[in-house]
C-alpha cells in the first residue's frame, strides 16, 4: 500500500500517511453569539474563519453583528455559518464587493 510507504520528507522514518497527519493542524471550532436583528443567534465557526471575519470588519470598519446582517440577507437559503465561510473565503480571494 503507497500510502504507508517511506517518505522522503520525513528523512525515510516516517510513512507517509503519519508525515501527512503531522502536518495536518485541526483548527478549533468556536461558538460565539451574534446579532441578527433583534434576535441572538449561536454560530460555531472555525478559529480562522473568525478570524477572518474580525479583520474584514476591521478593515471594512463595520462590526461583526453588521456583517452577519449582510450575510444572513444575502444567502438566506444557507446556514449562518456556512454564509460566514463563503463571505470570508471570497473577500479574501479578491471578491471585496461581496456579499
Amino acid at each position: 500500500m503507497q500510502f504507508l510507504s517511506k517518505s522522503p520528507i520525513a528523512g525515510g522514518e516516517i510513512g507517509l500517511l503519519s508525515d501527512l497527519m503531522s502536518r495536518a493542524t485541526a483548527d478549533v471550532a468556536v461558538a460565539r453569539t451574534v446579532r441578527i436583528g433583534a434576535e441572538h443567534v449561536g454560530v460555531r465557526l472555525e478559529s480562522a474563519i473568525w478570524a477572518g471575519l474580525i479583520d474584514i470588519g476591521e478593515r471594512e470598519g463595520r462590526s461583526i453583528d453588521d456583517l452577519c446582517v449582510e450575510i444572513s440577507d444575502a444567502w438566506s437559503g444557507l446556514p449562518l455559518s456556512t454564509g460566514i465561510r463563503v463571505f470570508v473565503l471570497n473577500y479574501f480571494r479578491g471578491g471585496a464587493d461581496v456579499p
